[in-house]
This record gives structure tokens, sequence and C-alpha cells, in this order.
């Protein structure tokens, strides 16, 4: 299976073989470029260097998981005509900003459904190289993992996954997701504060609830050391133990969401 992530500042490429993970050499399977996502620029070039190592094959699936502006829908409430009103209304777009192309993702256990945008351009880009191409969002895989986690089935936690230039909140109960948000943030101030209010929203209190924090691992601790002051039990989730040691938690250059999507279809 070929892996594509479209992060916030880079793209990552992966192929992941059940059967034999590593390459002749004994190197990973990985490549990476520097881009920005919000600029939506440069998708030709870009796609070149992407294409090049990319087999363009149609029985090839390419999976591009995305980091982008995803808002939430109870599965009751869904109607799939209303999806791109709905990601509208909720995430609304600057009027000079470039047409986007509306997915959704079902989120099974959490009786959810995840609706996300990306631009038209980088759709219609990687559909003219590829036949065989699937969107999803990062936020689904995470949101997946997380409701996962039972430790203690009907307990409220809330999950705190960093990104570069974001921060996702989700507060669960037992696999139920009570509530999800992005924010962005730069400082760990911001983080704790939104954190906190949301979670306090939930009624997933910070003195009784306890915090699992994902993502950079450097960021992580950080973040772990100053929400202590706020929070009573606080987690940070062990990228290498989450997912039992696999090769590919050794790419220390492959993001905490992107790793999610992976290993755990």
């Amino acid at each position: 299976m070929h892996y594509l992530h479209l992060g916030d500042q880079q793209i990552h490429y992966v192929i992941d073989h059940s059967s034999s993970l590593l390459t002749t050499d004994g190197a990973l399977p990985f490549q990476h470029w520097q881009w920005d996502i919000h600029r939506d620029q440069p998708i030709p070039l870009l796609l070149q260097q992407v294409s090049d190592i990319v087999p363009h094959a149609s029985r090839t699936p390419l999976h591009i998981v995305v980091n982008g502006a995803a808002t939430l829908i109870p599965m009751a409430d869904f109607d799939e005509t209303h999806c791109e009103a709905h990601l509208d209304f909720t995430l609304p777009q600057r009027t000079d900003s470039l047409e986007r192309r509306v997915f959704y993702d079902v989120l099974p256990a959490s009786n959810a459904v995840l609706i996300f945008g990306i631009s038209e351009n980088i759709c219609a880009a990687f559909e003219r190289l590829w036949s065989n191409v699937y969107f999803v969002s990062a936020q689904t895989g995470i949101l997946r993992r997380f409701a996962a986690r039972l430790e203690h089935s009907r307990e409220k936690r809330c999950f705190i996954h960093l990104r570069s230039q974001t921060v996702d909140v989700a507060c669960f109960l037992g696999n139920h997701l009570l509530g999800y948000n992005t924010f962005d943030t730069l400082q760990t101030a911001d983080i704790i504060y939104y954190a906190c209010q949301f979670a306090t929203t939930m009624d997933c209190l910070p003195a009784s609830t306890p915090f699992y924090i994902s993502g950079q691992a450097t960021l992580c601790e950080a973040l772990a050391q100053s929400l202590r002051d706020y929070v009573s039990k606080v987690d940070v989730v062990q990228t290498q133990e989450e997912f039992a040691h696999h090769p590919l938690t050794t790419v220390a250059q492959l993001p905490f969401e992107f790793l999610t999507h992976i290993l755990s279809l």
C-alpha cells in the first residue's frame, strides 16, 4: 500500500508492505518534502517530485491523509447531500480562498461522521496522475484510535494531539465521543487554556479527568510538565509502545497522525 501525508509543512510518503517492510538495502521506504498546505503551492513542481517516486499504476491504491479543516456531526443527523453546507456553516472559508472539495469519514464507535475539506486544486492534481486515490482526514485515525483506548470503559477521558501549528482536543466517555475541536496555537499557555476550557465545557473536569497527550515526543513532554499544574492525571502516549514497536515508529519524521492511519487499518 502507498501512503501520502499532506501535513501542515511537509509531505510524507511511505510504502508499507506487510510481508516485507524493509527495502533491499535495509532502508525504510520513506520520503518527505517541504511544503505549506495553507498556501496550496507549489503543486506542479511538488507533484513532479512525488510522481517520480510513487507508482502510477491503477492497481496501486494511493491513500492521501490530509491535515486540514474538519468538523463532526452525529450520525443520526448526517445527510450526505448537506455535507458541503454543514462544513461551510461550521468552518467558513475566506472569500479569497480557493475552492475546496468536501469529503466525510465515518467514526462507527463514536456514532459520528467527520466532514472535511481539501483544496480542489490539490485533489485534481493528484487525480490527474493517479486513478486510484483515496482521501482521508488525519483526524479520522486519531479519533478512532482514541475511542479504542478503553482503559476504563465508562471513564471520561480527554486527548490532546499536538501538531506543528494546531492542537486537536477530544473528549470521550468510554468509546463515545463527547466533543472534538481543533485550535490554532503557538504557545503552551494557549494549549492549556483551550484544552482545559473545552474539556470543562464537555463536563470533563480537569481536576478529575485523565488527559492523554500525543504527537511529537519533545512537545508532548514539555506540555505534560506544564499541564500537571492544572490536571490531576496526565499521560504521554509513547509512540513506539502504542504501536508495538513497529519499524515505522523508528522514523522520527513521521507524525503521529500519519502513523495512526497506517498502523490502525
